[in-house]
């Protein structure tokens, strides 16, 4: 970020926390740290950025790139001062809306593997993708998996609307990797309960 940049985003925030919307970058790296440990991402080396809704364009709160061969990438999420303009007000949502931007970008690493040629997807294709990418962002940090359904049913009904087809194993792999996070949830909801 550069210094006017920098700067400015540091007056947002030292306003944003005086009207009581506390995300910090500390939060931000606490929850990807949480996060990255139970989607089971662990081998992922992740740079994490807050930035302005300009570096993101307008709609975002927040991307991620990343290059599946060196294992990195590199994620940006909207600083909670932006984020409050354009969307949730509440301190408490504005803490909501923050995680789940990091749930969400942590799960587009997770369905590299099905992901294919995701860069050349066409716009129909990439909306699917992300509906298909919010729907598990959700169930993770909802804690549950909405109609009723198992987890393993839930999963496999948003897979079949992924963009082309995974192959068996790799689909395979995506989905066990859902239902432990779902898992780890759950057991990090125990030990929270029981201290």
């Amino acid at each position: 970020m550069k210094g006017g940049m920098r700067l400015a985003c540091l007056a947002l925030l030292v306003t944003a926390l005086a009207r009581g919307e506390t995300v910090s970058l500390a939060d931000l790296q606490g929850w990807l740290s949480v996060w990255q440990k139970r989607e089971g991402l662990d081998q992922w080396k992740i740079n994490l950025r807050v930035v302005r809704q300009g570096e993101l364009g307008s709609g975002n709160d927040g991307d991620v790139m990343w290059s599946a061969d060196t294992g990195t990438a590199r994620m940006r999420v909207l600083c909670a001062a932006d984020m409050a303009k354009t969307g949730p007000s509440a301190p408490s949502e504005i803490r909501r809306e923050s995680e789940l931007v990091i749930v969400h970008e942590l799960m587009h690493l997770l369905l590299v593997p099905i992901s294919g040629n995701y860069w050349n997807w066409s716009r129909a294709e990439n909306d699917r993708a992300e509906a298909v990418t919010e729907a598990f962002s959700e169930m993770l940090l909802q804690r549950r998996v909405p109609g009723g359904l198992s987890e393993a049913q839930f999963i496999n009904s948003q897979m079949s609307r992924w963009p082309g087809k995974p192959a068996p194993e790799a689909k395979r792999q995506v989905m066990l990797k859902l239902v432990r996070a779902m898992q780890a949830v759950a057991e990090d909801d125990v030990t929270a309960l029981l201290r």
